[in-house]
């Protein structure tokens, strides 16, 4: 692939991602999540270009540079444990069924199922891996390692 087509790829997936902001809410959902910072940078600008990032298939330090913020400022309101990230999810999560549910009234036929699994992903032996946390394990009833894996 050539520059020009990287460029027209990055567009196309940052227009996708707007248009999915718009349809889900995101800028409503955002303000409903203890997201306070002394700067005027939103949190939408944030989590878009973070979403953007991890399509494709990128990490913090290999993202593409924006003028507005560092990836310091990133990973540093990604680690703000003020800000409430099962909320969102939550949020998230309601937004796509009522999206997914005013689909299905068109047609009639349609089953509406949607799943969202976040099964644990458990890395006791890891220490420098980017986005590891320490989260409640449900099932055993303690903390561990590991990721969340929202599919």
């Amino acid at each position: 692939m050539n520059i020009i087509e990287h460029v027209q790829d990055y567009i196309i997936l940052k227009n996708k991602i707007s248009v999915f902001n718009q349809l889900i809410g995101l800028s409503k959902i955002s303000r409903k999540l203890n997201y306070h910072r002394r700067s005027k940078l939103s949190l939408l600008s944030i989590l878009s270009w973070f979403m953007v990032s991890i399509f494709q298939q990128r990490s913090l330090y290999r993202a593409e540079k924006t003028k507005q913020f560092t990836t310091r400022t990133v990973r540093n309101v990604l680690n703000d444990a003020r800000i409430n990230w099962q909320r969102l999810t939550c949020l998230l999560a309601g937004g796509i069924i009522d999206y997914l549910r005013r689909i299905k009234t068109l047609d009639g036929r349609r089953k509406l199922a949607f799943v969202l699994d976040d099964t644990l992903i458990k890395r006791s032996f890891s220490k420098k891996t980017e986005l590891l946390a320490k989260t409640y394990d449900h099932d055993r009833g303690k903390y561990l390692k590991g990721y969340r894996s929202l599919t």
